[in-house]
């Protein structure tokens, strides 16, 4: 059987544990923290003066009704002709701006608004925001600190620098942001989830729990909590608890990505390979452009000995982003080590086992365990072992689990005796 167990959590990690899935919450744009608990109705109007206007779009920003907030202020924000006390509505607009993917014009507006009011704390850490967004996250350091030097309490300009540190890989500066953070906003349950999903990733496992069990009472509705969650009994190995949080946040909404993923993966897991392809197909029809749910087929496909449906994934998943590197090193680990000697394809496996190497921002060492079975694939013996070499000193610098160590070491061997491997063994 093709190595079903390769991937469970469907998120950002490939054969080291779970625990990048969760962090997704953290990448997905500083406004996703932004929504409060509780939220109130609204209706919207394009219709009156300016000062209306910024009253009824505060309402529906705090809902979260991002395109309402657009069409409300799009004749009133690109012209910023409004007295200054009105300058809010910029505001509102590089908000929704932000929440809809489209950093780069809320960057504009923010840096427009900024030339009326240029302490603004708000636009200050909104235009951070945007810089973050954009890559850019010295600049946007700089933001958020010019708006904690006109605020001291700016929540925004914290919860930035948060993600800055985040960004950076430094776990112990974020939680130190959001210590400070969270009890300035007990309000936003989101910030505390993402403060858990640090704790979680740090070892803080009895901390991470406690917060998770405030967000769950505090936004009982919010299918993205319950996914969390989910993974996080994933990770301690609860997988009861995981399945059933995934199925709360799928009676929440039912076209749930991130649930439709983890737990079509976990169905993977038990073996139950029709109800995880059941999943997993809802997963596509509903996110076609969803490149981790198209690899999560493709190991459905293949437990399944379904290599040429394996196969169209991958290659459906590849023309949406080629430069993906987790995508690269899944597609390089198929071509390399199907058992279906008529897809294998070592040179296009060393190809693109090559490209997620030298995209990665860091060495990865599953990366390079991935390079040497394409090597081998192709009879390159002599490449092939320098390179699970590698991978393995890597691992065990950074102490990966003996599961993993004994199998790498067994491949080693493998190709120390001149044996290409496949995944059917």
């Amino acid at each position: 059987m093709f190595c079903a167990s390769r991937r469970l959590c469907g998120g950002l990690m490939r054969r080291g544990g779970c625990l990048l899935a969760l962090a997704a919450v953290l990448v997905a744009g500083p406004c996703a923290a932004y929504a409060a608990v509780p939220a109130h109705n609204a209706s919207s109007s394009a219709a009156g003066t300016p000062p209306a206007v910024a009253d009824e779009v505060q309402t529906l920003a705090r809902t979260g009704q991002w395109e309402e907030v657009l069409k409300a202020t799009g004749g009133v924000a690109p012209s910023l002709s409004l007295p200054s006390a009105d300058v809010r509505i910029v505001r509102y607009r590089a908000e929704a701006l932000l929440a809809l993917d489209r950093a780069g014009e809320a960057l504009t507006l923010a840096a427009r608004g900024l030339a009326l009011e240029p302490d603004n704390a708000v636009l200050l850490a909104l235009r951070g925001d945007a810089q973050l967004a954009l890559g850019y996250p010295q600049r946007a350091a700089e933001d958020y600190h010019a708006a904690l030097t006109s605020d001291a309490e700016s929540w925004r300009a914290m919860h930035g620098m948060a993600l800055v540190a985040r960004t950076a890989g430094d776990t112990t500066a974020a939680l130190e942001w959001y210590d400070r953070l969270v009890p300035l906003q007990p309000d936003r349950p989101l910030l505390r989830m993402e403060r858990a999903i640090l704790e979680h990733e740090a070892g803080l496992v009895a901390r991470a729990r406690r917060d998770m069990e405030v967000v769950a009472m505090l936004a009982p509705e919010n299918p993205d909590v319950w996914n969390n969650r989910g993974m996080m009994y994933l990770a301690q190995g609860d997988a009861q608890k995981a399945m059933a949080d995934f199925d709360k946040a799928l009676r929440l909404d039912p076209e749930h990505a991130g649930a439709l993923l983890n737990r079509g993966n976990l169905w993977r897991e038990r073996l139950d390979l029709h109800r995880s392809l059941h999943d997993l197909d809802n997963g596509v029809r509903l996110h076609p452009r969803n490149v981790r749910m198209l690899v999560a087929r493709m190991y459905t496909h293949v437990a399944l000995q379904q290599y040429p449906a394996g196969l169209a994934d991958l290659e459906a998943a590849y023309s949406v982003n080629s430069l993906d590197t987790y995508l690269l090193n899944e597609f390089a680990w198929f071509l390399a080590t199907v058992p279906d000697a008529a897809l294998r394809d070592g040179g296009r496996a060393v190809r693109y086992a090559r490209e997620a190497l030298d995209l990665s921002p860091v060495p990865v060492a599953s990366y390079f365990d991935t390079l040497a079975a394409a090597y081998a694939a192709q009879g390159r013996f002599d490449m092939a072992v320098p390179a699970q070499e590698r991978a393995l000193l890597m691992a065990m610098d950074r102490a990966y689990p003996e599961t993993v160590l004994g199998k790498w070491r067994q491949r080693l061997e493998l190709y120390r005796n001149k044996q290409p491997y496949s995944s059917g063994k």
